[in-house]
């Protein structure tokens, strides 16, 4: 059986399709895993120097606290610790190529930060004594904490039990301890009761005094017997213009 020319023309003009679309989709797999390589290889470039400058903003703020304490001054909200790292894109940053950054479709990232006193809130740890009984004075000030935030004043009494069995338990069925006010969830509190105690308490490892020169006016009040929200804030006053140095 004899070929014609023109069955001949069809199977050549196939086959060169078939070449030209293997060279195609070579190509495209090519061009794809270059652009993929580029891609991954600026991602780890991106992650690296966010890393970078992570770390520096961690390191500044390690010198400031190290010189804050060879000054010897009462720590107060007037001190350069206390004044927050401004928010910055992160692109300013990184930006060695600006046409780069610009054409980039990766979400925009932020850096900001800032330093607070774990001291300027109730510490729930004080609820506690020494001898794991409750400690009066301390539940008493949560009391007037929870009466000031509109928050159930029986919270303190509950918290307070629950610290003490925790601490008290042992075993392996013994209940765990909170180390975070997060973990007041383990002793029944809910998440917006936490939620509201957040700006003013805290769980700290030991006991723990206020510092009423960073502390609010409401974590004074209820720190203070006596003292109403006038008075304290007041004393919030007071301490922007002269921190107080001593009791």
């Amino acid at each position: 059986m004899k070929t014609t020319p023109h069955r001949q023309r069809g199977a050549a003009l196939l086959t060169a399709l078939i070449i030209v679309t293997l060279v195609v989709t070579l190509a495209a797999a090519m061009v794809w895993q270059q652009w993929r390589a580029v891609q991954v290889e600026s991602a780890e470039r991106a992650r690296m120097q966010s890393g970078w400058i992570l770390q520096g903003a961690l390191d500044w703020a390690r010198l400031i606290l190290r010189e804050d304490a060879r000054s010897g001054r009462p720590t107060a909200l007037t001190e350069p610790w206390a004044t927050p790292l401004a928010e910055a894109r992160l692109s300013t940053f990184l930006a060695a190529d600006k046409d780069r950054n610009a054409e980039d479709d990766g979400p925009e990232a932020f850096l900001s930060g800032s330093i607070s006193d774990a001291q300027a809130r109730l510490n729930l740890t004080n609820l506690v004594d020494a001898q794991g009984k409750p400690s009066l004075p301390d539940v008493q000030a949560f009391e007037r904490l929870c009466q000031t935030i509109g928050i159930g004043s029986d919270l303190a009494a509950r918290i307070a039990a629950g610290l003490r069995d925790a601490q008290a338990a042992t075993g392996a069925n013994a209940p765990l301890r909170p180390r975070t006010l997060a973990q007041l969830a383990w002793l029944g509190v809910d998440a917006d009761t936490i939620a509201a105690l957040e700006p003013y308490a805290t769980l700290l490892p030991a006991r723990s005094p206020v510092n009423v020169n960073t502390a609010p006016r409401e974590v004074i009040a209820a720190a203070i017997k006596g003292l109403d929200l006038a008075t304290a804030e007041r004393l919030v006053q007071l301490r922007q213009r002269d921190p107080f140095k001593r009791i």
